[in-house]
């Protein structure tokens, strides 16, 4: 009897989900951006001395991922795994390299990057169980799946580079999927989970809002909803804050928002066309508040159609961020944009592949020109190569490819504008058919 191997959906998804943990387990180690992770390096230096997350003094987010790092700190001890890493003076001079003087090594990258990396499969199971909630065929599940979790754009950002967006965009993800099942107090927690991680899944609220107010338009049941949305969100800023309260630090903590817009405005106000800056997006502000607002109310006076519209209209406000010339978002910042789009093109709208997978191999170029050869320092620090390779490297490579990555920042823009004219362009089309017809 011959056994015939039948590529199942569910093999075809665990196939996906290696192919992808293996890849990101074979960068993890040897890739970083060592600004970043040299922070978080030192916080947990500054934990083993008994010191508070914020008294480290090389750590300015909201507590979240501080959390995640003070929960590795017992682990990596009990590895003994050099969170020092290796102090390079000529880095640190910046007379031969472009970097950060502390390489942490291959093991400290891989064990913090792991919860990353956990987090990135997560979110790609939540894109899975929200397409098949909308009764769509497996094949459809499984291919919001890929193009999330072998995303080259989703690989470097927790993989590569390190960052813990994955994180805020596993709490927005997470919060759709409870809101599109009426499980709203966990749709207000894990919504606040995201805002407090990193900002921008707040634009969100609104639509939810409207949302849930559009599902209750012939019954009552829109306060006791609204009320279990509010009760959660304000349950997990709780138990978020409350142990920095109690360690004196919560105005440190809960300063973070403030403190990033004052950073991003401390170039001085106005709106600068010829040069993209962050400070730009202030110009720009109230327009994009009023139209997420417009979008909210619209969302609510709605009545059919619902979770689909729900769905096009978070990656409409999710695009509005980044649809402007002079605001060039940063690579990891873009990513937030990629779930949304996928769940939109999943729920019907197919036109939404070509932003998907512009802003995926876009922004990841980006990335990859603006970080260059400094990312593989984490190999000489574990004995791979040495620093003065990776020093040549730099030399040769590091301005033209800058050169290379300050030219991208003119066209950051292009793929969420791209997904709001594709989106606008049969709405703005039905209307001047009605109109011709009158």
């Amino acid at each position: 009897m011959t056994m015939t191997f039948r590529l199942t959906p569910m093999r075809f998804l665990a196939i996906a989900a290696m192919i992808g943990l293996a890849v990101r387990f074979a960068l993890a180690p040897f890739t970083t951006a060592t600004y970043d992770v040299s922070s978080w390096a030192g916080v947990i230096n500054g934990i083993n001395m008994g010191e508070s997350l914020y008294d480290t003094g090389y750590y300015w987010y909201a507590p979240t991922w501080g959390y995640i790092l003070a929960f590795l700190t017992p682990i990596m001890n009990a590895l003994d795994v050099n969170v020092q890493g290796v102090i390079v003076p000529d880095i640190a001079s910046g007379a031969i390299y472009n970097a950060y003087s502390r390489i942490t090594v291959p093991e400290f990258n891989l064990i913090y990057k792991t919860p990353l990396i956990i987090s990135d499969l997560v979110v790609g199971f939540a894109l899975y169980s929200i397409v098949k909630s909308l009764g769509k065929d497996d094949r459809l599940a499984l291919t919001a799946f890929c193009l999330w979790f072998l995303n080259p754009l989703t690989i470097w950002n927790s993989s590569m580079q390190g960052m813990f967006e994955t994180l805020s965009i596993l709490g927005m993800v997470l919060s759709v999927a409870c809101v599109l099942r009426g499980q709203n107090f966990f749709a207000g927690a894990c919504i606040v989970f995201a805002g407090i991680t990193k900002l921008f899944p707040l634009i969100l609220v609104p639509l939810m809002i409207g949302f849930i107010v559009a599902k209750h338009r012939n019954d009552r049941g829109v306060l006791k909803d609204l009320a279990m949305a509010t009760l959660g969100g304000v349950a997990m800023f709780a138990l978020i804050f409350i142990p920095v309260a109690l360690s004196g630090d919560f105005s440190q903590a809960f300063a973070f928002i403030l403190n990033r817009m004052d950073s991003f405005d401390s170039g001085g106000g106005g709106l600068d066309l010829l040069h993209p800056s962050w400070n730009n997006i202030f110009a720009v502000l109230p327009v994009i508040l009023t139209i997420i607002v417009i979008l909210a109310i619209y969302m609510g006076m709605s009545t059919r159609d619902l979770e689909k519209r729900f769905l096009l209209l978070s990656t409409v406000s999710m695009c509005l961020l980044f649809a402007w010339p002079f605001f060039p978002p940063y690579h990891q910042y873009a990513l937030n944009m990629v779930p949304l789009m996928i769940l939109a093109y999943c729920a019907g709208y197919r036109v939404l592949i070509t932003p998907i997978v512009l802003t995926s191999v876009l922004f990841f170029l980006a990335a990859f020109f603006w970080m260059g050869p400094e990312m593989l320092y984490p190999m000489a620090a574990g004995g791979y190569l040495s620093f003065d390779t990776i020093g040549q490297w730099m030399d040769f490579l590091k301005q033209p490819m800058n050169s290379i990555s300050n030219l991208m920042e003119y066209i950051k823009f292009v793929p969420a504008l791209l997904a709001l004219i594709l989106i606008a362009r049969p709405v703005v089309g039905n209307a001047l058919k009605r109109k011709v017809e009158l």
